[in-house]
This record gives C-alpha cells, structure tokens and sequence, in this order.
C-alpha cells in the first residue's frame, strides 16, 4: 500500500527528521511517500514461511516444531496417523505403501511394507493391532503388536480413506469408488452398512454419544448413521466435496469443505501404475463449517486458493486445519478469526493426529514426513517483506513500525532490479528502534526489508504494521506529442492544413495528413470538435513520472527566428486557442513548456519542452486577373485567369457566365499544386451581346479569391 505522508502520531518535525541531514538536495521533489504494511492479505504478499500471521494484520513467532520422521526414497505422503497404548506414533504413507513405527524416543522403523502403493487409513483395535486401509485395492490389513501381519477384509473398492472402531469391536471402512461403508467383525466378516448415493466416503467419525457421522465427496454431504445402518442428511455443504470431520469437546462438529475435487480417480487395472494423487481443479476454495449439537450450521472460516486436506482440535480445543499452501496449518478461533501457525518443509498438511498427551503430529505431502507441534514458540522466525517499487530513484528516510512484546529487529535492502539479485546492496545492520530509524541502504528504485522475531521473557513478538518513508527522485515532465489544428469551411471535408472563415467548422491537422494522423493516434490524443474561425488548436500530451500536476506555457515563432514570443503561461489545461488573424502570412513554430513548480519547490522543480511541426498562416485570398482572347488554334473566344497566391498552393476553382450555376475548372497543366495557376475558360458558345464571368480560386487554407470580367461578343 502507497499513500502520501500523513502527519499522524509523529508529527510535523519528525516527519522532517527522516532524512539524514535535514536537508532535500536539488533535483528531489517535495513529496514524501510512505510504503505500509498493516494486513494480513498484505503481509501474505511477503514471504510468511517463518512466521505466523494473524488475520487481524499481525505478525509474531509460529510454533515450534520438531521433526519425527521425513520419508525418503519414493515414499512422498504420509496419508494416516494413529497411537498405539504405549504412545508409539504410526505413519501410513503412499507411494510406496509402508506404515512407520515412531518410538517415544524419536527411533524410527518400518513397520510394516504392504504391497500397496498407498496406506490410507489406520486405526488400533482394544488389543492392540493395527488396522491400515490400502489404495488402489482397497484392502484392509491387521498388523499385530509384533508386526505380523494379514488380508483382514477384501472391500472390492478403490480406496479405504477412513477406518474407525464402534464401541462393540466392529471396524467401519468409509471407501471411495461407490461410496459404501463396510461394518467388520472381528473375525473378519463384513457386509455393506450404507450404500451411500456418493462417489467418496472420506470420513468416519464416532460422536462423544456414539454416533457414527460419514463425510462424502459427490454432493458434499454429511450423514449421520444409526446402528442398523440408515442415514440421516446432518448438512448439505455448496462445495461438493466434505474432505474431513472432527469433533470438539463441546459436541460441535467441524467439517471441512472443498470447492475441487481433491479424491483420486479409479486405479488403473495394473497396480504398478502411478499411485492416485490429489488432481484439484481451479479455482481452488475451502470452508470451515461447524455443526451445532442441535443440529445448526454456520461458516467458521473460508479459505482462498487452498484446499484443506486434514482437520482437528488441539489440547486448548482450538481448531486446526492443514492445508495445500506450502503445508500452513491454521487455527480458527470460535470468533472465525484464521491464524496462520506454522509453515512446514512440505507442500501438503495430510493428516493430523492429537495424541494422549496432547500433543499434535502432522503428516505431510511433497517432502512427506511427520512433526510434531510443540506448544512453544520458535526461538527465532524472519518475516521477507515483498518488494516495493518507488517508481523513480528515491532517497529513503526512515523505517518505522508498530507491535508489542518481543523483540523485533529490522533490516533493509534496495537495489534497480524489480527482482532481489546480487546488484542489490547487502543487508543494512538490524534497526530495534520501532520509532523509526533512519535507513541506511543506497538510494534505489525498490526496496525490501525483513523483520527478525525473538521471543523476551516468554512473550510473543508481534508487529502490527511497518512503514517506510522514502522522497522519490524529481524527473522532468515527458511529452509525447504537440499537435495543431485549425478549421475548413462549414460542410467541407476536414482536410490537412485547412484554414476556415468566418464560421465554426469541421477540422483536421494542420500538419501533413499522414504524419498528423500518426502522432495523433500515437499520442492518445483527439482532434477538438469544432475550433472557431480565425484561430488554430493547439492540443498536447504531457505527464509527470512523479504525478505532480503540471502548469503549461505557450510561446510562438515564426520559423527561421530564434526568438520566441510568449503568448500564455500558467496553463492548467493541455490546451490553447491560437489566434492568426493578426498574425503576418508565413510559416510557424509552437513550443508548450511544461513545468511541475506547483509541487515543488523553485530550486527542486523541473521542466521539459516541445515543440510543434511547423504550420502555415496565410491571412491573403489569391489575386486574380482576368483577360478576354482569341484561342490561336481555332479562333475561338476564351477567357484566361491567372491566379496567384504568396503562401499557399492553389487548390480549386469554380466560374459562373451571368447568373448560371458554378462549375468546376482545372488549371491549364490539370493538376493544382502550385501558388500560380492558368485557367482558360471556353466562351465562344455565347451569343452576341455584353455577358460578365466570374471565377472564385481557393487556396489549400481556404481562403478564396474572386475575380470578375464583362464580355461583348463578338470581341472587339
């Protein structure tokens, strides 16, 4: 965000004191810029990878994080986390379809290596096997405390995406490819419990009443299933995917939405083929909903550009959700406040597990591996502002910023690249002084600073808002165009060079018509609607690369003087109306000078020139004379007119015999292009007696000279 200096909170002088020195050089406008960052949305233009952002518009330390596992070879996702009784941590994981075993004491191992490419699914049953749900199969397999490990149920769907256990003992699958959920016993045999109308079972979830709750891809549906298997609609969501369920303590269920479709397609019939990946479409959108327990929906949060992949509720009941956007996890408070916590090392945030002792591991995707949250803060974080473009060279005053607890240090750096590379200056040295501080990069077109985050006396550092003050270089204004144009006769053609009289007409450039037409359309500008007789229009484009306004002065010469005459200054408009008609016959030169004075101070304000193509000024109607004659050739009786004109060339000519009608005539060689021309007129159709011919010569500008002769026929 750019705004013009506000003198708030530090008032005038130290507004002033933010350049070292006190002093503006010559060539520097008089305006200070400052460059702020106050909102999340625009915090989130920087690099957030380190820290947490608040979508109230702060920025402060994430959580720590330590990490349990990172997955190598081809594994790449982790899918499911679940807990043995002894607080031992299983990853199912895709690509290569293994189940890690994660010790208290951090020691990793492979648990189990299924013939799958994906393991999906966990859960343990009360004596301790572990339950994975497969893809692209959609197996189920029993993994006993010691590892040994079976076939438990054959689904005949793609893909199990959630196992959950009901207090019986009985094993429920949610499955994707029909949308059926299976119901196992404990021996291994099962049957269809609902045969959903979707095309995704993503979900399972068991209410603190016991209750088993089903989220769906297909209509984004929310199920709720008594014991005999018949479901009940709980929500209908616009999205047409409900990706994952969770309950707080409270009884209230989240459930997360997506606006894309997220599941897998149907595995290919060889199961060496790639494993089923996330395909979103875009846009990409995701939203939060809780369901009351009596059964009343609201929007907790929607999400932008991301697809929520995992859901849950911390130790403090705070609800988390993992997503796509370079592994964010946020937290939604009950108000819908959206708190960024925590970016992992991965793409994806695939699953979530809250543990006994309360705390919370996240699985991830791209970079796949498991980590645990802690509820500590990082003991450091940096924030990288993006890049700010002053527009023009600028001298920097201060940084300044606003925030609470912590410390908080800053840095900046400015180069003439729009992208940060090695031309930049290095860091400047760290600035702790959140009153402002005078920085000390070189003067540059952009600058980017970064904020470095330490907790103090275990207190979170947060930083509301940071602005930089900065006076762009002054540049002198730019023309692209000066152009001229005056008027022909009312219901002329509106032709180059045209000069009308006595009445407001259609008009055309006073330049050459092509040269004229091109810089018109070049410079954006547009030839005025009508331009009163007698005067010239005299229309150019000018701007400031600094925006400050600009006032205009209009001089005029004739063309071989070197003095110019000036004829308006202090022009707000881009505009003049040029009188000529006390102006000597001949050729001229318009020059606008346009100078940014009135917002800047005399020594600092700058101005550029242009001038016109030259155009002519001819005030003089040709000069006619007439004289009767015998054609040599055939005796006949003619007239011959010799037109002159001192400025500019003949361009038509028109006679009449008596009182008869005008009628077009061409010069003696045809062509009227010169400032003399001979017409010979054909009069020996008349009969005897005195006749008068008149003939009219206009000009290229339109100024039009008569002449007039008596005849006796026959001639004397």
């Amino acid at each position: 965000m750019k705004r013009k200096m506000k003198y708030w909170k530090w008032g005038v002088a130290a507004m002033l004191a933010c350049f070292s020195g006190g002093e503006i050089t010559p060539g520097e406008g008089a305006q200070t810029e400052v460059w702020t960052l106050s909102s999340a949305q625009e915090f989130q233009r920087g690099e957030t990878d380190q820290v947490a952002v608040i979508s109230v518009g702060e920025l402060t330390l994430p959580l720590k994080s330590d990490t349990l596992l990172t997955l190598k070879d081809q594994d790449r996702q982790v899918w499911a986390i679940s807990e043995d009784t002894s607080g031992n941590l299983y990853a199912g994981t895709g690509e290569q379809g293994k189940i890690f075993k994660i010790t208290p004491a951090g020691e990793t191992s492979v648990f189990f290596d299924s013939p799958e490419v994906n393991i999906l699914s966990l859960a343990f049953d009360a004596q301790g096997n572990l339950y994975a749900g497969s893809a692209p199969d959609g197996l189920i397999y029993k993994i006993a405390p010691d590892g040994n490990s079976q076939t438990f149920y054959m689904t005949g769907e793609a893909y199990v995406w959630s196992l959950v256990f009901g207090a019986d003992g009985t094993l429920y699958a949610g499955t994707g490819g029909a949308g059926k959920i299976f119901n196992i016993l404990p021996d291994g045999t099962g049957s269809v419990f609902y045969d959903s109308p979707q095309t995704h079972v993503m979900s399972l979830l068991f209410s603190p009443q016991g209750e088993l709750y089903a989220a769906t891809e297909g209509r984004g549906m929310v199920y709720r299933l008594d014991a005999e298997g018949r479901a009940f609609g709980v929500f209908h969501a616009k999205e047409e995917e409900i990706h994952a369920l969770t309950f707080d303590a409270e009884g209230n269920l989240y459930a997360a939405a997506l606006s894309s479709l997220v599941t897998p397609k149907a595995p290919a019939e060889n199961p060496q083929e790639p494993q089923p990946t996330l395909q979103p479409k875009t846009p990409k959108r995701s939203v939060v909903y809780q369901i009351a327990s009596n059964g009343v929906a609201k929007k907790m949060a929607e999400l932008n550009d991301l697809l929520i992949y995992t859901i849950g509720v911390d130790e403090q009941q705070r609800l988390l959700v993992g997503t796509d956007q370079k592994g964010t996890v946020y937290r939604i408070l009950p108000d819908s406040e959206v708190q960024q916590i925590i970016k992992t090392n991965a793409q994806q945030v695939m699953s979530m597990y809250r543990s006994s002792s309360g705390t919370m591991s996240l699985g991830t995707g791209d970079a796949g591996g498991v980590s645990r949250l802690s509820s500590n803060l990082a003991e450091r974080a940096e924030y990288l502002s993006p890049v700010h473009d002053a527009g023009v060279t600028a001298t920097w005053g201060k940084i300044f910023w606003r925030g609470a607890a912590g410390s908080i240090a800053i840095a900046t750096r400015t180069g003439n690249t729009a992208l940060p590379d090695d031309t930049w200056s290095q860091w400047s040295p760290e600035l702790t002084n959140q009153a402002g501080e005078t920085i000390t990069s070189p003067t540059a077109r952009f600058i980017q600073w970064k904020a470095a985050f330490m907790p103090q006396a275990e207190a979170a550092p947060i930083l509301e808002e940071v602005s930089v003050a900065y006076l762009p270089l002054n540049l002198p204004p730019e023309f692209k165009a000066v152009l001229t144009f005056y008027p022909t006769p009312s219901g002329g053609d509106a032709t180059a060079g045209g000069s009308g009289r006595g009445t407001t007409s259609k008009i055309a450039s006073s330049r050459p018509a092509k040269q004229g037409g091109d810089v018109a359309a070049d410079s954006g500008l547009a030839a005025p609607e009508s331009v009163p007789a007698g005067r010239i229009a005299v229309l150019w484009a000018a701007s400031d690369p600094n925006n400050d306004a600009l006032t205009y002065t209009v001089s005029l010469r004739a063309l071989g003087e070197s003095a110019w005459k000036e004829l308006e200054k202090d022009l707000s408009e881009a505009k003049y109306s040029l009188d000529i008609t006390t102006l000597p016959d001949g050729e001229y030169e318009v020059k606008v000078t346009a100078s940014d004075k009135a917002q800047n101070p005399p020594l600092q304000a700058l101005q550029a020139e242009k001038i016109s193509a030259r155009f002519t000024v001819d005030n003089t109607a040709p000069v006619i004379t007439l004289a009767a004659e015998n054609a040599p050739e055939s005796g006949k009786i003619r007239v011959r007119a010799v037109a002159r004109d001192g400025v500019s060339r003949l361009k038509e000519a028109q006679y009449a015999l008596d009182t008869g009608e005008w009628m077009p005539i061409f010069p003696e060689d045809l062509v009227s292009d010169s400032l003399e021309e001979t017409y010979l007129i054909d009069v020996s159709s008349l009969q005897d007696g005195s006749h008068v011919l008149t003939i009219k010569v206009a000009d290229q500008l339109q100024n039009i000279g008569v002449g007039k002769i008596q005849l006796t026929v026959p001639l004397l």
